[in-house]
């Protein structure tokens, strides 16, 4: 218990989880409240969720999740987007304001969204309508090796989970929720919490080489893992404790399930496949 409690106080010391958006000012995205926590239906996951092109002139926050993963997807540090609406008062709050909901959102996708997550854009106006421009960066680093270490990361899954299988770890026959104890425990394992005060330990990059990360880290890992066995996964914010954390929600066998990687190492049974109202016991969403 008292390893748990340190793991939620060290999450306490990175609470910001890099959400930043550069455009004039706004406000931190508000933290989750009370008793604001929703569930998710098994036929809400998408095994596939990339889109193939950008949306048309978007304005909302599901909108903008569409291109952030559309700029991930395609190693876009700019994307130009075209609007064939006009320009009106209150769009550039409107805009600001979605685009920070789709950074919030974009923690169900931490394995792909969490390398470049310093954003920022700047509105061109001309008579048929407008366009932005949105720019992504690195928080640290070179933003161009954060973006190979996400290749490096999608890499080393695929080459982890095959040797699970050759090493008899996983097998056929093995239903999802077997396969899933094998890649959480071999994250956890593999992985000391320790938070370096970089970005790359919100990565799975940080868990698959440095062998150390925070809770987005283990989620993000786990995630990739999981996809390799063809599992529909999502990451999960939330607080526990009164500070932010991330775990996976994922489908087993046909059951939506929470697993929380990082205290799986703590407290295995309480913390993996469990559903939304067991872990509403310590989580808020």
């Amino acid at each position: 218990m008292k390893k748990l409690i340190n793991i939620f106080t060290s999450i306490a010391l990175l609470c910001a989880l890099a959400l930043t958006l550069t455009v004039t000012t706004f406000a931190a995205t508000p933290a989750v409240a009370d008793g604001a926590r929703t569930s998710v239906r098994a036929e809400e996951f998408q095994s596939s969720f990339f889109p193939e092109k950008l949306p048309a002139n978007p304005l909302t926050g599901g909108a903008f999740l569409s291109v952030l993963l559309y700029a991930a997807n395609n190693d876009l540090t700019e994307v130009v987007i075209p609007y064939t609406i006009p320009y009106q008062n209150g769009m550039k709050e409107q805009i600001t304001e979605a685009l920070k909901t789709a950074l919030n959102d974009s923690y169900r996708f931490p394995e792909y969204c969490n390398y470049l997550r310093k954003i920022s854009y700047s509105t061109v106006v001309n008579e048929g309508g407008f366009s932005i421009v949105l720019n992504l960066a690195a928080h640290d680093g070179n933003t161009a090796e954060m973006i190979e270490r996400r290749h490096q990361a999608n890499a080393k899954a695929v080459e982890i989970y095959s040797g699970l299988c050759r090493s008899g770890a996983i097998t056929d026959g093995m239903s999802q929720k077997e396969i899933a104890e094998v890649l959480v425990k071999w994250v956890v394992d593999n992985t000391t919490y320790v938070d370096d005060g970089t970005r790359i330990g919100h990565t799975a990059y940080g868990v698959f080489f440095n062998k150390i990360g925070v809770c987005d880290g283990y989620t993000s890992a786990l995630n990739l893992l999981l996809r390799q066995a063809g599992i529909n996964c999502q990451g999960r914010k939330g607080r526990v404790g009164g500070v932010c954390h991330e775990w996976t929600i994922a489908v087993l066998d046909g059951d939506v399930v929470n697993i929380d990687a990082t205290t799986c190492e703590s407290n295995f049974d309480r913390y993996f496949a469990i559903s939304d109202n067991a872990i509403a016991k310590t989580h808020i969403w």
